[in-house]
Protein backbone atom coordinates (compact mmCIF):
# COMPACT_ATOMS: atom_id res chain seq x y z
CA UNK A 1 0.00 0.00 0.00
CA UNK A 2 2.61 2.46 0.84
CA UNK A 3 5.02 1.20 -2.25
CA UNK A 4 1.45 2.38 -4.42
CA UNK A 5 1.29 5.69 -2.56
CA UNK A 6 4.64 6.73 -3.34
CA UNK A 7 4.39 5.39 -6.88
CA UNK A 8 1.54 7.86 -7.58
CA UNK A 9 3.28 10.60 -5.71
CA UNK A 10 6.17 9.77 -7.54
CA UNK A 11 4.12 9.94 -11.12
CA UNK A 12 2.32 12.57 -10.10
CA UNK A 13 5.44 15.01 -9.22
CA UNK A 14 7.13 13.77 -12.59
CA UNK A 15 3.81 15.07 -14.78
CA UNK A 16 4.37 18.35 -12.75
CA UNK A 17 7.59 19.31 -13.26
CA UNK A 18 7.10 18.02 -17.03
CA UNK A 19 4.42 21.04 -16.89
CA UNK A 20 6.04 23.57 -15.44
CA UNK A 21 9.52 22.97 -17.06
CA UNK A 22 7.66 22.18 -20.79
CA UNK A 23 4.70 24.79 -20.22
CA UNK A 24 2.20 21.92 -21.48
CA UNK A 25 1.43 18.17 -20.57
CA UNK A 26 3.92 15.72 -21.40
CA UNK A 27 3.09 14.01 -24.81
CA UNK A 28 2.01 17.60 -26.02
CA UNK A 29 3.15 20.49 -27.49
CA UNK A 30 3.58 24.01 -25.90
CA UNK A 31 0.33 25.88 -26.24
CA UNK A 32 -0.38 28.13 -29.19
CA UNK A 33 0.48 24.99 -31.51
CA UNK A 34 3.27 23.37 -32.54
CA UNK A 35 5.34 26.62 -32.42
CA UNK A 36 7.97 25.20 -29.34
CA UNK A 37 7.38 21.57 -30.75
CA UNK A 38 10.77 21.24 -31.77
CA UNK A 39 12.66 21.23 -35.00
CA UNK A 40 12.29 19.33 -38.11
CA UNK A 41 12.35 18.67 -41.50
CA UNK A 42 9.00 17.63 -43.63
CA UNK A 43 5.77 19.77 -44.68
CA UNK A 44 6.10 22.91 -42.81
CA UNK A 45 2.66 24.37 -41.32
CA UNK A 46 2.05 27.54 -42.11
CA UNK A 47 2.82 31.08 -41.07
CA UNK A 48 -0.05 32.28 -39.22
CA UNK A 49 -1.94 35.05 -40.01
CA UNK A 50 -1.52 36.59 -36.61
CA UNK A 51 2.01 35.48 -36.34
CA UNK A 52 3.92 37.79 -33.76
CA UNK A 53 6.97 39.68 -35.59
CA UNK A 54 9.17 36.84 -34.15
CA UNK A 55 7.71 34.50 -36.40
CA UNK A 56 9.45 34.36 -39.68
CA UNK A 57 8.82 32.71 -42.88
CA UNK A 58 11.81 31.55 -44.85
CA UNK A 59 12.69 29.41 -48.16
CA UNK A 60 15.31 26.40 -48.44
CA UNK A 61 18.94 27.70 -49.67
CA UNK A 62 18.23 31.86 -49.05
CA UNK A 63 19.49 33.27 -46.17
CA UNK A 64 18.18 35.11 -43.79
CA UNK A 65 19.07 37.64 -41.15
CA UNK A 66 17.79 38.12 -37.93
CA UNK A 67 19.26 42.02 -36.12
CA UNK A 68 18.89 42.87 -32.84
CA UNK A 69 20.40 45.81 -30.65
CA UNK A 70 23.37 45.39 -29.24
CA UNK A 71 25.53 47.24 -26.89
CA UNK A 72 29.21 45.45 -26.74
CA UNK A 73 30.93 48.22 -24.55
CA UNK A 74 28.94 47.08 -21.81
CA UNK A 75 30.19 43.07 -22.02
CA UNK A 76 26.84 42.07 -23.03
CA UNK A 77 26.70 40.76 -26.31
CA UNK A 78 24.29 38.02 -28.39
CA UNK A 79 24.71 34.39 -28.21
CA UNK A 80 22.81 31.12 -29.45
CA UNK A 81 20.42 29.91 -26.10
CA UNK A 82 20.09 26.65 -27.63
CA UNK A 83 21.90 24.41 -30.59
CA UNK A 84 20.76 24.76 -33.47
CA UNK A 85 19.19 21.89 -35.16
CA UNK A 86 21.81 21.50 -37.93
CA UNK A 87 19.47 19.24 -40.07
CA UNK A 88 17.40 22.23 -40.53
CA UNK A 89 19.16 25.68 -40.81
CA UNK A 90 22.43 26.65 -40.37
CA UNK A 91 24.47 29.58 -39.01
CA UNK A 92 26.41 31.41 -41.89
CA UNK A 93 27.84 33.98 -39.84
CA UNK A 94 27.49 37.04 -36.72
CA UNK A 95 28.27 40.19 -37.22
CA UNK A 96 28.19 43.57 -34.96
CA UNK A 97 27.77 46.61 -36.79
CA UNK A 98 27.65 50.02 -34.97
CA UNK A 99 25.63 52.96 -35.22
CA UNK A 100 27.13 55.07 -37.05
CA UNK A 101 30.64 56.95 -35.96
CA UNK A 102 32.70 55.73 -33.00
CA UNK A 103 31.43 56.88 -29.78
CA UNK A 104 32.40 55.45 -26.32
CA UNK A 105 29.05 53.96 -25.03
CA UNK A 106 27.31 53.74 -28.18
CA UNK A 107 25.39 50.68 -29.67
CA UNK A 108 24.56 49.25 -32.43
CA UNK A 109 23.24 46.27 -34.02
CA UNK A 110 23.97 42.57 -33.68
CA UNK A 111 23.70 40.79 -36.97
CA UNK A 112 22.65 37.04 -37.37
CA UNK A 113 22.50 35.21 -40.81
CA UNK A 114 21.46 31.56 -41.22
CA UNK A 115 20.64 29.69 -44.62
CA UNK A 116 17.39 26.75 -43.97
CA UNK A 117 18.46 23.86 -45.64
CA UNK A 118 15.35 21.66 -45.71
CA UNK A 119 11.43 22.87 -45.83
CA UNK A 120 10.27 22.40 -42.27
CA UNK A 121 9.91 24.31 -39.27
CA UNK A 122 12.45 25.28 -35.90
CA UNK A 123 12.80 28.17 -33.49
CA UNK A 124 16.28 30.32 -32.72
CA UNK A 125 16.35 30.81 -29.09
CA UNK A 126 18.92 34.04 -28.78
CA UNK A 127 20.31 35.22 -25.43
CA UNK A 128 21.35 38.53 -24.62
CA UNK A 129 24.20 38.23 -22.00
CA UNK A 130 27.91 38.40 -20.09
CA UNK A 131 29.46 35.80 -21.73
CA UNK A 132 31.73 35.17 -18.69
CA UNK A 133 28.60 35.21 -15.77
CA UNK A 134 26.24 32.13 -15.88
CA UNK A 135 23.27 32.17 -17.55
CA UNK A 136 20.92 34.44 -15.20
CA UNK A 137 17.09 33.54 -16.11
CA UNK A 138 16.45 37.66 -16.13
CA UNK A 139 18.76 37.82 -19.34
CA UNK A 140 17.15 39.09 -21.62
CA UNK A 141 15.97 36.11 -24.48
CA UNK A 142 13.96 36.17 -28.03
CA UNK A 143 12.59 33.19 -30.01
CA UNK A 144 12.48 33.25 -33.60
CA UNK A 145 9.95 30.38 -35.22
CA UNK A 146 10.96 29.87 -38.70
CA UNK A 147 8.71 28.52 -41.13
CA UNK A 148 10.59 27.18 -44.46
CA UNK A 149 9.05 26.26 -47.54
Amino acid sequence: MRLARFWRGGLAAALAVGVLALGAPLGQAAPGDQAHAGSFCGDAPELPADAPPTAIAATVGVPFSITLDANPTTGYSWELATPLDANVVDLLQHTYQRNGPARPGAGGTAIWTFEPLCTGFTTIVLRYSRPWEPNDPSDRQVAYDIYIH
